[in-house]
C-alpha cells in the first residue's frame, strides 16, 4: 500500500509495514515519536537515527469486526521498537513473542479487552510503562501483585480499569 523507500525503512521492517498495513487495510504513516504518543486517529510510526521502527501506533478500527483482534506476529520482530500502542483493536490475549522485544520501554493497550497480563512482562527489563483499559475487573492482574513496586488507578475511570505503571528495575 505504501512506498517507504523515501524513508529509508530498513528492509526487514520495510516488509513488516507492508504486512500490518495489509492487515490494518489502511495506511501507516511516518511521524514523529511525540506524535505517536499524542495522536489518536492515526495509524503511525516513527524512525531512530538509525532508520530503525523504534514507535508503532495502530488505532481503532471502524467497527469491532474489522479490528484485528490480535497483535500481528510481525511487530514482534521489530527488535529495536521502543514504544508500542495498539489502541481498540479488541486484543484479548498477549503473545509471548512480544518479549521477543527487549528495547520495549512502553505498552499501551487501551480500550483492548485483555483478559490477563503474563508473567513474562515482568521479565523484560527496560518495560517501565504498560496501560491497559476495557476489561470489567481487576481479578485477572492480581497474579501480579506481588511482582509490582507500584500499582495506580487512574481515577478518571470505573474503578475496574486499571492503569500500572512498572517503574524502572534499576
Amino acid at each position: 500500500m505504501s512506498d517507504y523507500e523515501d524513508f529509508e525503512v530498513q528492509p526487514d521492517e520495510l516488509i513488516v509495514l507492508q504486512s500490518l498495513e495489509n492487515e490494518l487495510g489502511t495506511r501507516i504513516y511516518k511521524a514523529s515519536v511525540q506524535r505517536i504518543e499524542a495522536d489518536t486517529k492515526n495509524n503511525l510510526f516513527s524512525l531512530d537515527a538509525s532508520n530503525h521502527i523504534n514507535a508503532l501506533r495502530m488505532v481503532s478500527a471502524v467497527s469491532m469486526e474489522e479490528s484485528l483482534g490480535h497483535i500481528p506476529h510481525g511487530i514482534c520482530s521489530l527488535k529495536y521498537l521502543e514504544k508500542l500502542y495498539i489502541i481498540g483493536q479488541n486484543i484479548s490475549d498477549i503473545p509471548k513473542s512480544i518479549s521477543n522485544l527487549s528495547k520495549l520501554i512502553v505498552i499501551n493497550l487501551w480500550s483492548n479487552p485483555v483478559e490477563y497480563i503474563p508473567h513474562f512482562l515482568i521479565e523484560m527489563e527496560n518495560l517501565k510503562a504498560f496501560f491497559l483499559s476495557g476489561f470489567n475487573s481487576v481479578l485477572p492482574y492480581i497474579n501480579l501483585l506481588p511482582y509490582l513496586k507500584s500499582v495506580k488507578f487512574d481515577r478518571k475511570l470505573e474503578i475496574g480499569k486499571l492503569w500500572r505503571v512498572i517503574e524502572n528495575q534499576d
